[in-house]
């Protein structure tokens, strides 16, 4: 069935492909199906970290430097 969802191509390592195929067997659906449902439950978390990297990026360069050296040094 067509779809309007966007779409993007990945280029896994085979043991990730693996996994992903034997999860979708399982599951009785498609490997992308279970790469979306993945990419959709990490999807609030990466939305705040984009929101902070963004947000670091506009920061006047001293505060830059400070995020950078704490984050360097955990």
């Amino acid at each position: 069935m067509p779809t309007i969802k966007p779409r993007i191509a990945v280029t896994l390592n085979q043991n990730t492909f693996e996994v992903i195929a034997r999860m979708a067997s399982l599951q009785g659906c498609s490997r992308g199906s279970v790469v979306a449902e993945l990419l959709d439950s990490v999807a609030p978390s990466l939305s705040r970290t984009v929101a902070l990297m963004e947000a670091a990026a506009q920061a006047p360069k001293q505060v830059r430097d400070g995020l950078r050296a704490v984050v360097e040094n955990t």
